[in-house]
């Protein structure tokens, strides 16, 4: 559980994010990309590459940017049997005209300063996964994940292809029956222009440096309010308290820490194709205004399978309980991080009663990232411990549900 103190920094102000990966006016060069990618597929020694560099998860889930790939080589056989070593984009450069219709491949040459965070993934479903994968006879089926169009609540289906290269759309919110390489941006991971932004020095501990290039630094992916803030949290007493409140086994002294975390419907957020959930948690105190960020961390299962419906075990120190620090009430808020600096607000309300009387009504906006997808707040009130009440408590969200301790 990564826990930091919340700083504002000037240093991911150049990350590339800053604009929609799949551009309008070069979405095309995705879709030949994407392309040239399906048909390279159909050979083995591509298959078994790119097999090898997902599950090398340098991000943590099974995918691999191109920008870290393309010059690595490969040992391609010909029709005579013969091999030769050539880069994963000089294989790509190859694929031009192996299919119905020829593609410029010029456009390969800019790539990587147009769209950095452009990323292939094999996504692990409950039927297929990286590592059972037979890739010396079997041929992935390709899909795009397009962010210029995907919405996760109403997109249904995406376009892609089969293995013979015959376009087709792919059901966006159902499991496949066929294993599937994704082409789309990077979840995990930014990058810091090298001509306009310095490598990140005093929020290392909070953003990990992955490789770099000529052009670029690759650095995983922050939560905002731990590296960066996309604006202030500032609270206000004009709230009504629409939270859902919990009242559990707690007093001042005593420490709060996470246990475990279980999806329960976890296409509410995170679709099959986008592999595992970015889990994204913040603790405030409402009694404070909800001015003082006492906690935040980040979640990020490396499968899948690990956390849908399942209790996924991941042990750390949230708080302590103290009158100057929490108050006698804090609130959890949850969400699911999906890449990009643009913002949307979120409103969160609490009310309650302290054990003196005194009502306390607070309210604050706070920013995530427009495309992160808000999953649920709750209110959890202090009370004594009364005799023989358990020190674990459940919470539940309707589609994320976590345990904690109290210690």
């Amino acid at each position: 559980l990564l826990t930091c103190v919340p700083e504002k920094s000037d240093e991911l102000s150049s990350q590339t994010d800053a604009s929609p990966l799949f551009k309008e006016a070069n979405r095309a060069n995705v879709g030949k990309f994407t392309a040239l990618l399906n048909r390279s597929l159909r050979v083995p020694e591509v298959r078994r590459f790119l097999k090898q560099e997902t599950q090398g998860r340098f991000d943590g889930d099974y995918d691999v940017l191109y920008a870290a790939i393309k010059d690595k080589q490969i040992g391609v056989g010909d029709s005579k049997g013969r091999s030769e070593l050539l880069t994963f984009e000089q294989v790509l450069f190859r694929q031009s005209n192996n299919g119905r219709t020829e593609i410029d491949v010029s456009f390969l040459d800019q790539i990587v300063a147009e769209y950095p965070l452009l990323q292939i993934s094999i996504p692990e479903t409950s039927i297929h996964s990286v590592e059972t994968w037979d890739e010396l006879t079997v041929t992935p089926y390709v899909a795009i994940l397009d962010e210029t169009t995907y919405d996760e609540l109403t997109t249904t289906h995406l376009d892609g292809y089969d293995p013979n290269g015959n376009p087709i759309l792919v059901d966006a919110n159902n499991e496949p029956s066929e294993i599937y390489v994704v082409v789309g941006p990077s979840e995990r991971v930014i990058a810091v222009d090298k001509s306009t932004g310095s490598a990140i020095a005093r929020s290392k501990s909070c953003a990990r440096l992955l490789f770099e290039d000529d052009l670029y630094y690759y650095y995983s992916r922050p939560s905002y309010e731990a590296c960066y803030f996309y604006g202030d949290m500032a609270g206000n007493n004009t709230g009504t308290g629409s939270s859902s409140v919990a009242s559990a086994c707690r007093s001042y002294g005593k420490e709060e820490w996470l246990y475990q975390i279980n999806c329960t419907n976890i296409n509410n957020y995170e679709k099959w194709h986008q592999g595992a959930p970015e889990l994204r948690i913040r603790v405030m105190s409402p009694e404070f205004s909800f001015s003082s960020l006492i906690h935040t961390g980040e979640m990020e299962p490396s499968k899948r399978k690990d956390i849908k419906n399942k209790w996924w075990t991941k042990e750390g120190q949230l708080f302590k309980w103290s009158e100057q620090y929490s108050g006698e009430a804090v609130v959890y808020y949850w969400y699911e991080v999906d890449g990009g600096p643009q913002v949307k607000e979120i409103k969160l309300n609490a009310g309650y009663s302290k054990k003196d009387g005194f009502k306390v009504e607070a309210s604050t906006t706070i920013n995530i990232g427009k495309r992160d997808d808000s999953i649920g707040e709750k209110l959890v009130i202090i009370d004594n411990c009364p005799a023989g009440s358990s020190s674990e408590q459940t919470y539940d969200l309707f589609s994320l549900m976590w345990k904690v301790k109290i210690k």
